[in-house]
């Protein structure tokens, strides 16, 4: 009797280590499932980081995508023919400062196990203009980067006058010539009367009215009235004023960029924006305008997670 129930026992004690021993390999096998289905989402997440990583340096050096930061798309497909995939990019924009641009890309598509890894690209956008004291260098890369499509003027010793809401521009021989005639037309009328003066219509006449957005950057810039501008006008402390029209004060209204070397002249309105290279006892009358091509997008961060 006592046999039966000591074979009894250990065949109990068996069968519960037979389980443990089932239940420890199951456990095993679960874990090591586990564990490979992890490490295949790991592996997965790498590629996808790896992925985004990729287009983002694509991304960053194709002017389209810089182009569309400074619009008011909100969202774009764009190809990437290096990596043969295309990527659909959110725009979004934070207080007109910080403009991101966010993708996610998923590796393998369509899969179970896929991983999503998602890439946020910010950007600062900022103005040529935001310092308006500035140096030399800046001045002569305003004048590169604003005037690719404007016409210089190239007069050394340019005149600068106004007639019935037109500028006109002439060098100073021509005027002093157009000048000496009118005296010479006018000698009985102009003895002994200093405060004759001729009207700016007779200088018209040889004279090339100033239409289109030009450079206006001589070795003397010489004014008879007050006039208006467009485009770059440039004062190295040359501007002169000359009382043959007028004895009032002569003021320049410059639709487009003010630079001034070395200048402290108080004769400017601007709608547009300037640049000084020395600290100004009294600033330009300005009316900020934004400028063509002013603003530059600059790359603050990218950041995968």
């Amino acid at each position: 009797m006592m046999k039966n129930k000591s074979k009894a026992y250990i065949s109990i004690y068996a069968l519960s280590m037979f389980l443990v021993l089932v239940l420890a390999i199951s456990f095993l096998i679960i874990l090591n499932q586990n564990k490979r289905i992890e490490n295949r989402y790991y592996e997965n997440k790498i590629h996808a980081r790896t992925w985004a990583y990729s287009i983002s340096s694509f991304l960053v050096t194709d002017k389209d995508f810089i182009d569309t930061l400074n619009s008011k798309t909100t969202y774009r497909v764009f190809q990437i023919p290096q990596l043969n995939r295309s990527v659909r990019v959110n725009f979004t924009r934070y207080d007109n400062k910080i403009y991101r641009a966010n993708y996610n890309i998923e590796y393998p598509k369509n899969d179970k196990y896929s991983s999503m890894a998602n890439c946020k690209i910010d950007y600062v956008k900022k103005s040529f203009f935001d310092h308006n004291v500035v140096d030399r260098k800046k001045i002569d890369e305003a004048i590169e980067r604003f005037g690719k499509d404007k016409s210089k003027i190239n007069i050394d010793e340019l005149v600068l006058f106004s007639f019935d809401k037109k500028t006109y521009f002439n060098s100073l021989e021509n005027i002093n010539q157009i000048y000496k005639k009118w005296q010479e037309e006018n000698a009985d009328k102009i003895s002994g009367r200093a405060d004759l003066k001729p009207s700016p219509d007779i200088f018209v006449s040889g004279s090339t009215e100033l239409k289109d957005s030009a450079i206006i950057d001589s070795k003397k810039i010489i004014l008879l009235n007050d006039v208006d501008t467009r485009g770059i006008f440039v004062d190295r402390d040359n501007i002169y004023k000359l009382d043959i029209i007028s004895d009032e004060a002569k003021r320049v209204r410059v639709n487009g960029i003010l630079l001034m070397i070395d200048s402290d002249n108080e004769i400017y309105d601007v709608t547009g924006n300037y640049l000084t290279t020395k600290e100004l006892s009294k600033s330009p009358n300005l009316k900020k305008n934004d400028i063509k091509g002013e603003y530059d997008f600059v790359l603050k961060s990218v950041r995968i997670i």
